[in-house]
């Protein structure tokens, strides 16, 4: 699995209230109620209540879910400590993503994914019990 994932568009710069527009809509997410800008998925709508507690009660530190950065010239998604169901979310969302615009994909380390996901789809940068999403078929 890719702990976190750089998206790139390869022309220009993301519409990044699109993106923000796309997130919102979402049941599962929550931005970040400290002002941060962060996009926490949460995996379920009914855990988006105890996650602004946890990030409220504990400022100094994210929950153990899915964040998104939105910048103009790259989208980030930490995933490294998102549970199950909230990799589920970063899946959908990465998925939805890469069909707005050509982009290139990198891991923190700069490995370039790019070719592996135009290959096996989005499925490659998650765990292997994540290969097959029976509810979309891809």
């Amino acid at each position: 699995m890719v702990n976190s994932i750089f998206i790139y568009p390869v022309a220009g710069t993301f519409n990044v209230s699109s993106i923000a527009r796309f997130l919102r809509d979402q049941e599962d997410v929550l931005l970040d109620p400290l002002g941060s800008g962060i996009y926490m998925l949460c995996g379920l709508a009914a855990a988006r209540g105890g996650y602004r507690e946890q990030r409220i009660s504990n400022p100094g530190e994210f929950p153990c879910v899915v964040l998104v950065t939105l910048r103009g010239n790259y989208v980030n998604v930490f995933q490294q400590y998102g549970n199950e169901e909230g990799l589920w979310s970063a899946r959908v969302f990465v998925d939805w993503l890469l069909s707005q615009a050509p982009c290139r994909i990198e891991d923190a380390f700069f490995e370039d994914w790019s070719e592996r996901v135009a290959l096996g789809g989005v499925a490659v940068l998650y765990p292997p019990q994540m290969q097959h999403d029976s509810r979309t078929g891809r």
